[in-house]
């Protein structure tokens, strides 16, 4: 292994990324499986103590020049200042023998902090470490750069997706990118490698697994409650980052506006369970939004959702800007 990093930081909600990186790591310790995982440690700062990690990382390899150590959940044992101090004296300080891995299932910064100019501890430290550490944050790929990924994922596996092929995927399955892999490597098996992957073949073999999601949004813009649409907005910006949030929107009035094409052809939410493979409790809830609309004017909503996506990508508005407009114009909105 090759001029290591002593240390290394990953963050971030995608983790399918993140333990593939870990695992080309691992793999990295030693050529044979049962020597490398007898070098490689694994804690957990729910479960574990300061002192367990003082004793793994000054722990000598056997067999190889490095022991690898992989610290799930740090900030978890970090409860005080005091206690960050010797986290970093420790850090600073590895042997050279031993190569650390911190890992955290989510951005150690929060959305909101970060636009306050705020940075977490850890962070900071990583930043201002120099060449002792590396330092990357796995952010789940959203919009035209998860389709991009897909189809990328399939180049990889040795096929192809169609980009419409793609978006069906994504709606399906979710912007879940273990899922949306797995569901790949059915769909170019299913197509036998043979030719790109179209929208019809998704039908056929991906059902809808989609998490059912909140519409408690929805709710309050159908009933032109300004204060629960921003305040449920609020509550959703302190944890994700504007444009996933409008992401989430974007496909919640897709599949309201596929409820109301079946509504208008005297279906039911059955019809959308059987025919889209849609959660039941979300066929509901999309039919009972779809019978507060016209198709009209659900496709006015969805062009103008698609106008507000333009702008912010071409950077004639602030994402976050963009979210207020739309509920703002949701909520005063005649019906």
């Amino acid at each position: 292994m090759a001029d290591p990093y002593p240390v290394y930081l990953l963050c971030g909600e995608d983790e399918f990324a993140l333990d593939e990186y870990v695992a080309a790591h691992v793999a990295q310790i030693g050529s044979d499986p049962t020597i490398a995982s007898l070098n490689t440690s694994h804690l957990d700062g729910r479960s574990h103590s300061y002192e367990d990690l003082v004793k793994t990382v000054h722990a000598m390899p056997f067999m190889l020049d490095h022991r690898l150590v992989l610290f799930t959940h740090p900030t978890s044992l970090v409860k005080h200042p005091s206690h960050q101090k010797k986290l970093i004296e420790l850090m600073d300080h590895l042997p050279s023998t031993t190569l650390l891995i911190l890992i955290e299932d989510h951005d150690l910064t929060s959305p909101s902090d970060r636009r306050k100019g705020k940075v977490h501890w850890l962070e900071k430290w990583a930043l201002t470490s120099g060449k002792r550490v590396e330092f990357k944050q796995f952010q789940l790929p959203i919009g035209s750069n998860l389709i991009a990924w897909v189809l990328r994922r399939a180049e990889k596996a040795g096929g192809k997706l169609t980009p419409k092929a793609a978006d069906e995927l994504i709606l399906r399955t979710g912007p879940i990118p273990r899922m949306l892999d797995q569901e790949i490597q059915k769909l170019l098996t299913y197509v036998n490698y043979t030719r790109p992957v179209e929208p019809s073949d998704v039908l056929q073999v991906t059902p809808f697994t989609a998490p059912v999601p909140s519409f408690a949004l929805l709710n309050a813009l159908r009933d032109h409650n300004a204060g629960a649409a921003f305040g449920y907005l609020r509550r959703e910006l302190d944890e994700k980052e504007p444009i996933l949030i409008f992401f989430n929107i974007v496909n919640q009035f897709r599949q309201v506006i596929l409820a109301r094409e079946i509504l208008d052809q005297g279906g039911r939410a059955e019809v959308l369970v059987r025919t889209l493979h849609m959660h039941p409790y979300a066929a509901e809830q999309a039919m009972k939004h779809a019978a507060s609309y016209t198709l009209v004017q659900l496709e006015a909503i969805y062009h103008r959702l698609l106008d507000l996506d333009e702008k912010v990508k071409t950077g004639q508005l602030n994402d976050e800007l963009a979210l207020d407009l739309l509920l703002e114009e949701l909520t005063n909105a005649s019906r």
